[in-house]
């Protein structure tokens, strides 16, 4: 079982949950054309239904660092925005 004790994935970074939450928020809200995308969705969706069309686009792909855009990381990211 993966907890803070024994992954450093998951352990609290910047403020934000864990390294993942945070890398994909960060890609989201400083890519002009994702965070472009991003607020179009969330004002033509619930946060829910915005995150999973963000989540259809980029399902697959990881951020420049590593991060995995998974549902979780987007919707964490979409409700700063």
């Amino acid at each position: 079982m993966k907890t803070s004790r024994t992954n450093p994935d998951y352990r609290p970074y910047n403020g934000h949950p864990n390294w993942q939450l945070w890398n994909v928020s960060m890609w989201i809200a400083n890519d002009y054309g994702l965070y472009k995308h991003a607020v179009e969705l969330l004002s033509n969706n619930s946060l829910k239904g915005a995150a999973d069309e963000l989540y259809e686009l980029l399902k697959g792909q990881s951020t420049p660092d590593g991060a995995t855009y998974s549902k979780v990381a987007i919707r964490y990211a979409l409700r700063d925005l």
